[in-house]
């Protein structure tokens, strides 16, 4: 998967020079009409994208005391995983959809 990435970022440096690594990439980039990339090395890119402005926005909500938005984060990354980097297994996706509707759980997607 870190190939794929890697590829996915030569194949972008080639339209957009600026880019060295796919987290130069921004959404801008990626969602511009005619991307080179195959829709599979779209997924995973669009997954390390998302997940670089996740991690930034979790650190703000956890500086400011915002769980429950960070939670929220939490569930979004998990399925940016399994929707985009398509790494998770039912097992943890039964997991994660169980504590969706458990009230003792701080969020609720």
């Amino acid at each position: 998967m870190t190939q794929e990435c890697e590829q996915s970022a030569e194949i972008l440096k080639e339209e957009i020079p600026a880019v060295s690594n796919l987290r130069d990439v921004t959404l801008e980039h990626l969602h511009d009409d005619g991307t080179p990339l195959s829709d599979h090395l779209y997924r995973r890119s669009l997954h390390v994208i998302t997940v670089n402005d996740r991690v930034l926005q979790a650190t703000e909500a956890l500086e400011r005391g915002d769980f429950q938005f960070f939670g929220q984060l939490l569930y979004n990354s998990h399925a940016s995983l399994r929707n985009d980097y398509q790494v998770s297994c039912p097992e943890i996706d039964f997991l994660v959809d169980q504590t969706e509707e458990l009230d003792f759980v701080l969020v609720v997607a």
